[in-house]
């Protein structure tokens, strides 16, 4: 926080609360949806699931805690699961090889597994309970010239719309 006043005048923040975004110096650059993944043959018992409570005692495949899933750990507490956890990863790619060998459940942010989604690797859990996105922020100082940043917003949102 201190080296953004002093020393930038962007940052990218995913988290929907922080002490620098007001409703004068954000803009939404992207939402980055959540899901459910399992291996081929762990995902013939969750095809499709009503509610998140539906999961309570599951084997769970998660990241190490963190600011960022602190809000997957929330949603779970404030609907009273308490899940056999099997193993905590900080890494994305191991998570994948974890889930894929059916040694668990993972709660992932979609986007960083479409390819294995897509050729059928892994499995997306559907949920019909709506489940909370993860939104990412541009967040600027209110400066003078405030066209500059307005046109670097639009290039990054071009951007993150292509990559996405």
């Amino acid at each position: 926080v201190k080296k953004f006043e002093d020393e930038y005048d962007i940052l990218i923040d995913y988290e929907d609360y922080t002490n620098l975004i007001n409703t004068n110096n954000k803009d939404l650059l992207c939402t980055l949806n959540n899901t459910f993944v399992s291996g081929k043959e762990l995902s013939k018992n969750y095809e499709l699931i009503q509610s998140i409570k539906e999961l309570g005692n599951t084997r769970l495949i998660s990241m190490c805690p963190n600011k960022k899933n602190g809000k997957f750990q929330k949603m779970c507490f404030e609907n009273g699961i308490l899940f056999e956890n099997i193993i905590s990863v900080n890494d994305s790619m191991i998570s994948k090889e974890l889930v894929k060998n059916n040694l668990g459940l993972c709660f992932v942010n979609k986007d960083f597994f479409k390819e294995e989604i897509a050729n059928g690797d892994i499995k997306e859990i559907k949920v019909k309970e709506k489940l909370f996105d993860d939104n990412i922020y541009i967040v600027y100082k209110n400066v003078k010239n405030i066209d500059n940043i307005t046109k670097f917003i639009k290039i990054l949102k071009k951007q993150y719309k292509e990559e996405l």
